[in-house]
């Protein structure tokens, strides 16, 4: 059961990877929630997200939520001069 359930949200990982221009466009910002390969819904936060997928689709279910953040990470590295 563990390895279907792995393999299922592997399914929705690579579904969101394989559209995410499209998606970018379509929910900037949102938190998708993926079941079964399919977006069926978006949210502004992750609690909100969580909550409708565990009402709608159980606690066992497979749900994939993901953040599409569309501004760019920027990481950097300095050294304080003490």
């Amino acid at each position: 059961m563990e390895n279907q359930v792995e393999s299922e949200l592997q399914k929705n990982m690579q579904y969101v990877q394989n559209h995410i221009d499209e998606l970018l466009k379509t929910y900037p910002n949102k938190y998708l929630l993926v079941v079964n390969e399919k977006v069926v819904n978006s949210f502004d936060d992750y609690a909100h997200a969580a909550n409708y997928g565990i009402q709608n689709y159980g606690i066992d279910s497979n749900l994939y939520i993901e953040f599409l953040n569309t501004q760019q990470l920027i990481n950097f590295i300095f050294t304080a001069n003490l």
